[in-house]
């Protein structure tokens, strides 16, 4: 289900400097995460910056810059990507070669396998630290009209800055793949300090990210399932009551999903590929 990126159609990258790699790398990650890293912080310190409530225009604004946040990642890390020698697709961005027969399935499987991470890191967390929690404004089903936007953001900006730019880069300046772990691992947890000690749990996700991308090139499946994941999540914090009918749908679906995930592992342990 997973298999690796062929190699012959990688394009061949130009090497950069180490100092131009840490400076996009780190400049980048400060631009987009700098300000959530301190209002981390502040909130696990119990200085909660946030508002109680929020109002329906204010919900709609936050929506909006949420959505041009996550365009504005996009053009960022592309252009980034660009000056480097390399494209949008060479950073997993829709590769050419995604249709090819055995990749059709990848795509899927990375998201299972990124959603299963995320799944076992937030188990993990619930064991480590039972009191942490996502900093949510009280329950409203309004809320969503910023929420899932804000899902949207999390998705494309986490994935791009702190998996693709961040892993390509460091690979063209000749950076060990240790290191590359070890920066990726820690700039995940940076700006989640405030689910406290159990933190450290988040450690999963950050490397299951990096090692599907380096294993597949394929960035969209991970935002992708991160979009779905902290949707969901947000769905069901702002509604906790849901309909009974969506419910099900979402029942019937994970079936569906689960199903197929394995009918194909026997399809492929049969054919011994």
């Amino acid at each position: 289900m997973l298999p690796p990126a062929p190699l012959a159609n990688r394009r061949p990258t130009m090497a950069i400097s180490t100092r131009r790699a840490w400076a996009e790398v780190l400049g980048v990650f400060a631009m987009f995460f700098l300000a959530s890293v301190f209002a981390a912080v502040f909130y696990s310190a119990h200085h909660n910056i946030n508002s109680d409530s929020i109002s329906v225009y204010e919900g709609v604004v936050a929506g909006i810059s949420h959505l041009a946040f996550a365009a504005m990642a996009i053009v960022v890390v592309g252009s980034f990507t660009r000056l480097r020698g390399l494209s949008l697709a060479d950073i997993g961005w829709s590769p050419p070669w995604r249709k090819h027969h055995g990749y059709g399935w990848q795509a899927f499987g990375v998201s299972m396998f990124f959603i299963a991470a995320v799944i076992a890191s937030g188990a993990l967390l619930h064991v480590v630290s039972p009191d942490a929690k996502y900093p949510f404004l009280p329950a409203q089903a309004w809320h969503l009209i910023y929420e899932i936007p804000h899902a949207i953001d999390a998705g494309i900006v986490e994935e791009l800055v702190v998996v693709a730019l961040l892993v390509t880069a460091l690979e063209q300046a000749r950076t060990k793949v240790w290191l590359i772990y070890l920066v990726g691992l820690t700039l995940r947890l940076s700006y989640h300090v405030y689910y406290g000690p159990g933190v450290i749990v988040f450690l999963l996700w950050a490397a299951a990210a990096i090692w599907l991308f380096r294993r597949t090139r394929r960035i969209t499946p991970l935002i992708v399932a991160h979009i779905v994941y902290d949707s969901v999540g947000a769905f069901f914090h702002e509604m906790p009551r849901p309909p009974v009918a969506f419910t099900a749908l979402l029942g019937w679906t994970l079936l569906g999903l689960l199903i197929t995930i394995i009918v194909r592992a026997i399809q492929i342990a049969v054919r011994g590929r």
